[in-house]
């Protein structure tokens, strides 16, 4: 599954070159084995990243939001398709990380 997130992240123009690739593979990794996480991202989720990769809170939703900007701004097609519906504005830290679990679950090989 790892692999898919890659490819996806990478079409989306968020490369290893940003920190919230990093911290979304962490997080979908997280949240692939338990989806409550999304129901409480600030105190669940942010944190358990924070620990784990030893950096602040507030730095782990800052990148990820960056990294969500740059897909909005480089694929936005491709955002949308992952979202499954037309986006008007860019998708918040949850609705990214939840439309792209459903996304690579589905994704044919």
């Amino acid at each position: 599954m790892d692999e898919k997130v890659e490819s996806v992240l990478r079409k989306l123009g968020i490369t290893a070159r940003y920190k919230g690739h990093e911290y979304i593979q962490l997080a979908f990794r997280l949240i692939e084995h338990d989806e409550e996480i999304l129901t409480g991202i600030t105190i669940l989720l942010y944190p358990e990243i924070a620990k784990t990769l030893d950096v602040p809170v507030h730095n782990v939703e800052y990148n990820i939001r960056t990294a969500v900007m740059k897909s909005w701004k480089m694929n936005r097609p491709l955002l949308e398709e992952v979202c499954g519906y037309k986006l008007y504005k860019p998708p918040s830290n949850a609705e990214f990380l939840d439309a792209l679990l459903y996304y690579v679950r589905h994704l044919k090989e």
